[in-house]
Order: C-alpha cells, then structure tokens, then sequence
C-alpha cells in the first residue's frame, strides 16, 4: 500500500522500493514529494490492525495516540512471515528477510544522505519494534524518517520499511 499523494494508491510496494534503488523516480524526487505534501495525522498500519489506513485514527488508545505523528508517509515494503510459513524449525528464513530489509534501509540511508547530509541514526522510531532501526534528516521545513520495522509478534516475523516526511511543529 502506497500512502503518497504522487504516488498510485494501489501500486505495490515491493516495485516502488526496486525502483526507487534503481534510480526511478529518484529519492531527490520522492523526498521533495514527501515534504511538500499537506500534512495529516498518521500512524503506520501493522497486519494485525482493522484500520484500513494509516490516517484512519479512530479507535486509538491514549497509548496509540502517543504514536500518532503529523506529515506524509510511504510504505515503501512489507513482509509478513507466518510461524507456518517457516514450521517454527527455520527461523533462518524470517530473519534473512528481515536481513533484506536492513540492506534496502542501509541502501537508502546512502541515497538520501548524498542529498541531504549524514543522517542521525538511532532516531526516534516512527513506531516502537522489537527490532529495528530509523535515521533522520532535516529538510526544509519537515524532518524526513527512514524506518525498518522489525517485530516478532508470536512466533512471526512483521516487516515494514517507511519513509515519511514529518512537518515541524507551528
């Protein structure tokens, strides 16, 4: 799911993030779309949530809203490895997926930060994960986040990679 006002709302993730690694449409291009977006309130999706996006807040507790952040976001991949999927016996397969994440989120750091400067790793994530990562960069009037997500939720394995563009405060 793509949540990016220039983007295809139905687009599959997997092929932005391939094309974005290969230079189209260019992280330059993407960020700036980020950051000139209208902010809304969001807070990214997780499989086992019933809302249909992650600007529908309804339903969040006080705990959920502390989450909630003000801008734009881009799914750029997801990855959900059923304990089934991997019989339990193989957890290997869950974490050389998540290994992949790692790599495009490393990939991407490189990418942006010939733009916009080093990032700040070990930044605020833009959800709490088991394991996982996030950097930051100033740009403009927003600050972009880059997050790999990485949660092992009873014996599965949740994988996101997001991008967004958080508005400063007025």
């Amino acid at each position: 799911m793509i949540l990016c006002p220039m983007t295809e709302p139905n687009a599959d993730p997997e092929h932005i993030l391939d094309d974005l690694l290969a230079g189209r449409p260019g992280i330059l291009e993407l960020t700036r779309a980020l950051t000139s977006a209208e902010p809304r309130s969001f807070r990214p999706l997780l499989a086992d949530e019933d809302r249909s996006s992650p600007y529908d807040l309804d339903g969040l507790d006080d705990y959920e809203r502390e989450q909630v952040r003000r801008g734009a976001l881009l799914v750029l991949a997801d990855d959900f490895v059923d304990e089934t999927e991997w019989g339990g016996d193989d957890i290997a397969v869950g974490f050389r997926r998540a290994d992949d994440f790692s790599e495009d989120f490393e990939e991407l750091v490189t990418l942006i930060s010939a733009h916009y400067g080093e990032a700040v790793e070990n930044a605020d994530e833009l959800r709490y994960s088991d394991s996982g990562k996030a950097a930051y960069w100033r740009a403009g009037e927003s600050t972009l986040v880059l997050q790999v997500f990485v949660n092992y939720p009873g014996g599965n394995i949740e994988l996101h990679l997001w991008l967004a563009a958080i508005a400063d405060q007025a």
